[in-house]
């Protein structure tokens, strides 16, 4: 019987709803990674000094999203709480709750990066004029942190509600806001001034800014009655996002860091190699973001399955969403197995910058459909409440094991391969510890 419930495929109406649930999420996220692969493909014009630079960016940035990331699927579990509780009058009360928490805290990230990116930037490269170009772009995207803040939160609340489609239109809007600034700001198209990386940065934070304030309107508009007012939120129930959110903060920031520094451990070996990171990590981001999608589906189903005390339901959603994901995932990382230099010509001007970069690009297309299960896993994790577990797990994996790992094996001096398949063989290992947690089913508790 428990053979049988990994190797079945989940039932149609099953797989229907999963994938009604998924798939404008889905496509959220890729509108994300596509926006990323736009800017590195006009970046990379600019040549491997840019593509690094904005790489280090990028990578600084990741960190201060993945702070409101938790804040983000505390949002969307007690949404999706409320749902299943059918207490429909309330559904806009943890979104409220969430925006008083973000904004102060988005304020003063703000403040300290904007004081402290030079000495930041200079951990990831000893070249001035690439740590110079990093510093432009990320004081320039930092500027849209608040405004990420609140997108991350509507992100959560309309997830929660299951209703992403709307989500989503309005992230495609913001995107393509994105691609028209890049095309002004880069290259100083149509009087604009021509600002290079610079104008990548801006173009982010302006675009951000505007999908802030059409959510605030959308919302507003439709769920005034449900709880998204002007009314002040009491400092208990703000305290019940801090409880739920801050673990899964902490983890987020623990897992982009961990990142982060493997970036800088990177960037010492060279400015090829952390061109060569930027590009293969964004290319890659195409798999990793659609299996992310189908993770916060699991936090909706099965916050909503443990609301309605649906325990074994609840198991159940995660294994058929890694079973929806698997299939999708394995067919896409196989194309770009097969052709990765038509892939990465896109983004690489230099042929032996390109050449180098193929087999970490390949290493990830055979690993990373085995860690989108335990990033499922993870998110249903979250979905059950168990957020200072998924944080105890990140720091064991990721700072116990993955940065000490990468930093010994450059210091040894192994080259970029090598550090690119040890990676692997750890994020693997974490998949595996995963399934073992979700099998035993202690979370249920």
């Amino acid at each position: 019987m428990m053979k049988g419930k990994y190797v079945t495929l989940p039932t149609l109406d099953r797989v229907r709803h999963i994938i009604k649930l998924a798939t404008p999420i889905i496509f959220g996220m890729l509108s994300i990674n596509i926006i990323g692969l736009v800017d590195t493909a006009m970046i990379g014009i600019l040549g491997d000094k840019s593509l690094a630079a904005v790489g280090f960016g990028s990578f600084l940035f990741w960190c201060m999203l993945s702070i409101f990331a938790g804040i983000g699927s505390a949002t969307q579990t007690l949404t999706a709480r409320e749902l299943g509780s059918k207490n429909h009058h309330t559904l806009a009360n943890p979104l409220v709750r969430s925006l008083w928490f973000a904004t102060p805290l988005a304020g003063a990230l703000t403040l300290i990066c904007f004081i402290f990116t030079e000495e930041i930037m200079t951990i990831f490269s000893n070249e001035s004029d690439t740590i110079e170009i990093g510093i432009e772009y990320f004081q320039l995207r930092i500027v849209g942190l608040i405004a990420v803040g609140w997108n991350v939160c509507f992100r959560g609340f309309w997830n929660g509600i299951k209703q992403p489609g709307t989500y989503l239109k309005i992230l495609i809007l913001t995107h393509a806001t994105n691609i028209c600034l890049n095309w002004l700001l880069i290259y100083g198209n149509l009087g604009f001034p021509e600002l290079n990386a610079a104008g990548a940065g801006l173009a982010s934070s302006l675009s951000l800014i505007f999908g802030m304030i059409t959510f605030s309107i959308i919302t507003y508009k439709n769920y005034k009655k449900q709880g998204f007012n002007s009314q002040i939120p009491s400092l208990k129930s703000i305290k019940e996002i801090v409880r739920l959110g801050t673990p899964l903060s902490l983890e987020q920031l623990l897992f982009s860091t961990s990142h982060t520094c493997f970036m800088a451990i990177i960037g010492n070996m060279g400015t090829q190699q952390a061109a060569i990171a930027n590009v293969v990590i964004n290319i890659v981001l195409f798999l990793w973001l659609p299996g992310l999608a189908f993770g916060m589906t699991s936090i909706t189903l099965v916050s909503e399955a443990l609301g309605k005390k649906e325990t074994k339901d609840a198991e159940n959603w995660a294994w058929d969403i890694i079973k929806c994901a698997a299939i999708l995932l394995i067919g896409v990382s196989g194309l770009i197995f097969i052709f990765p230099e038509h892939v990465l010509g896109w983004f690489i001007r230099t042929p032996d910058t390109l050449t180098k970069a193929i087999f970490p690009l390949r290493i990830d297309c055979i690993s990373l459909w085995f860690s989108i299960i335990g990033l499922i896993l993870m998110q249903s994790l979250i979905g059950a409440q168990k957020s200072t577990l998924i944080m105890k797990i990140t720091i064991c994996f990721e700072w116990g094991l993955f940065v000490p790992t990468m930093f010994v094996l450059q210091q040894m001096g192994y080259g970029l391969n090598i550090l690119w398949i040890f990676s692997a063989i750890i994020s693997s290992f974490k998949t595996i510890y995963l399934i073992v947690i979700w099998k035993e089913g202690n979370w249920k508790h």
